[in-house]
């Protein structure tokens, strides 16, 4: 069966007659120096929202940190979302004052002194409300929303 009507043959690698397209020769080849946007990963956390901003702005100035914001934002970000919920809160400060050696460097004193701080704020908060008969699950503290006024 013929596919290719005609007196014309199909052409194919062993028996070539015609010309050659000649094409010029590549030099250089262009490099993203980032991948597609569809295969890039999640960006951590860079930026401080206004709702950590708020947070910072209630706690004590006693207790505010400065470093941990200006070189951990993510963290900062992260602590100011669990703050109203002390279930979430406490297993997350107990992993970041936990030294484990062998997963990561650490934290420069001061951050470490201020996540210690937000701790003992925390865990005063608590006894307060424990003290006042109020559940730690039905805590107190408002939650913090970014309500438009």
């Amino acid at each position: 069966m013929i596919l290719y009507p005609g007196p014309r043959q199909p052409a194919n690698d062993l028996s070539f007659d015609g010309e050659v397209e000649r094409r010029p020769l590549v030099t250089s080849i262009a490099i993203s120096p980032s991948p597609p946007v569809h295969l890039r990963r999640s960006q951590p956390d860079e930026t401080l929202r206004p709702s950590t901003a708020h947070w910072l702005a209630s706690l004590p100035s006693a207790a505010r940190p400065l470093a941990l914001p200006a070189l951990f934002t993510r963290i900062a970000n992260r602590l100011a979302a669990c703050w109203g919920n002390p279930l979430a809160l406490e297993p997350y400060l107990a992993q970041l004052l936990t030294a484990e050696p062998h997963r990561r460097r650490g934290f420069p004193p001061e951050v470490r002194r201020e996540l210690q701080i937000i701790h003992a704020l925390h865990v005063a908060q608590a006894m307060d409300l424990a003290s006042r008969g109020v559940d730690a699950g039905d805590s107190a503290e408002p939650a913090l929303t970014t309500e438009k006024r």
